[in-house]
């Protein structure tokens, strides 16, 4: 926190910063904790280090010469990003299915920006996809396509920054592509052909 104060005549003879916590009380600086510079062209900082929930609040910045003191003031809030977790490191479906893909998200409140994306393409404007909100925040997939399969990431953008997950879904999908029907004689070989998606290996 900066703190510029006019050219005054007479000068300025001092300089200190306090809190309202709920009372106001000076601060006194704590080496581990804070630092605070003055220097003479009426500027004079005052850094926290360390910032933790404690620190929020309303600060301000003293000068006093002969003729009396004036002060400015400022406020500090503290937070963090939103933490962010999908319910399953992948999911599996099949064509035509729905799916839902759940997660959790915690300090995000209600204002915060959530995103669903597939690849790098958001999902939120979508026909056949449903969205949750911060408090549920599921993607469900109506009648589940080969294409939408992929890696699917689920964004949340607070104040102050953002997190992510990352999921797979995988869609499972089976056809033979020859004649459904065929018809052979006795003793007669036969060979048929289907092609899978989604699957590591045919049984």
């Amino acid at each position: 926190m900066e703190c510029i104060i006019g050219a005054t005549r007479p000068p300025v003879t001092e300089v200190w910063w306090t809190k309202l916590y709920p009372n106001e009380f000076r601060i006194h600086t704590d080496k581990s904790r804070a630092e605070r510079n003055f220097r003479q062209n009426y500027r004079t900082s005052f850094n926290l280090l360390k910032v933790s929930k404690t620190d929020e609040g309303e600060y301000r910045c003293y000068a006093r010469n002969e003729r009396g003191e004036m002060f400015a003031k400022t406020t500090v809030e503290t937070g963090s990003p939103p933490q962010v977790n999908i319910n399953e490191n992948y999911f599996i479906c099949r064509l035509g299915d729905n799916v839902t893909i759940g997660g959790k998200i915690m300090n995000a409140p209600s204002n915060s920006v959530m995103e669903w994306k597939r690849s790098s393409v958001s999902q939120n404007n979508s026909d056949r996809k449903t969205i949750g909100n911060i408090s549920n925040p599921f993607l469900l997939i109506r009648k589940v396509q080969l294409n939408d399969a992929g890696n699917y990431t689920l964004l949340v953008r607070n104040r102050y920054g953002e997190n992510h997950d990352l999921t797979i879904l995988k869609v499972l999908f089976a056809s033979i592509t020859d004649n459904h029907y065929p018809i052979k004689k006795a003793n007669e070989s036969i060979t048929l052909h289907c092609k899978v998606y989604g699957g590591e290996r045919i049984i």
